[in-house]
C-alpha cells in the first residue's frame, strides 16, 4: 500500500491550518527539516502546481514552529495565511486523491463566508447523484473573515474540470467570477516530530 499524500483534514488538529505559497526548493527544505519538530501530530503538506502558480504548503496550525526564525537554516519569510475549518465532506476517506483543487474567494465577512459555504455544501447535496471524482471537500475561513478556502480533493485534475463544465450549479465556487482556482498534485506528507522521512511521489 503507497504512503499517504494527503492530510487526515478531519483530525482536530486541522481545526485550524496555515497555507502559504512557495517555491518548490523551499517546500522541499521544509518538509526534510519537520522531522525534527516535536510534535508528530502536525501534518506538514507540500502540493505541487500543476499549472505556472507556485506549489503550496498546507500545514496544520500546530506545526507553526517549522515556520518560525528557530528553525536552523531559517527559513525565508512567507506570507502565512491562517483559516479554520468550517465544514468537511468526505465521501470516501481511504481513497487517495490524484489532484488536490484550492479554491480562494474573497468575501466581506465571516457572515458572508458562513453563507457561502452553507450554499456550496447544499449544492453538492443537491443533485441525484454524487458528482464523479470528487472525494471530500473541506471549508476554511480566513481568521479575519474576509476569505473562503475550499481544499478539494478529487480524483483527478480532469474530473474536476469535467464536473465543473457539466454542473457549474454543484460547484458554486470554483464557478464564482471572483475566485481563484489552481490544481495541485499531492506531492510529499510530513509529520512534524516524526522521525520517518516524510512520504512523496517521485519528481
Amino acid at each position: 500500500m503507497s504512503a499517504r499524500l494527503s492530510p487526515d483534514l478531519t483530525s482536530p488538529h486541522a481545526r485550524s491550518v496555515l497555507v502559504a505559497d512557495a517555491p518548490a526548493q523551499l517546500c522541499a527544505a521544509l518538509l526534510a527539516r519537520s522531522h525534527d519538530r516535536h510534535d508528530a501530530a502536525c501534518a506538514v503538506s507540500w502540493l505541487e502546481s500543476l499549472s505556472a502558480a507556485p506549489d503550496l504548503l498546507y500545514a496544520h496550525d500546530c506545526a507553526a514552529a517549522l515556520f518560525d526564525r528557530g528553525v536552523r537554516p531559517p527559513a525565508p519569510t512567507l506570507a502565512l495565511r491562517r483559516y479554520r475549518r468550517l465544514r468537511s465532506g468526505v465521501s470516501d476517506p481511504q481513497r487517495q486523491p490524484g489532484c488536490v483543487v484550492v479554491t480562494l474567494l474573497p468575501t466581506r465577512d465571516a457572515a458572508q463566508a458562513q453563507a457561502l459555504a452553507d450554499a456550496a455544501f447544499a449544492a453538492l447535496q443537491d443533485g441525484a447523484h454524487a458528482l464523479r471524482g470528487l472525494i471530500a471537500s473541506h471549508l476554511h475561513l480566513s481568521d479575519d473573515g474576509r476569505g473562503l478556502l475550499d481544499y478539494a480533493e478529487w480524483s483527478s485534475a480532469e474530473a474536476q474540470r469535467r464536473a465543473l463544465r457539466r454542473e457549474p450549479e454543484r460547484l458554486p465556487l470554483a464557478a464564482h467570477p471572483g475566485a481563484r482556482v489552481r490544481h495541485y498534485r499531492p506531492r510529499a506528507l510530513a509529520w512534524s516530530g516524526a522521525s520517518t522521512p516524510a512520504a512523496r511521489v517521485p519528481a
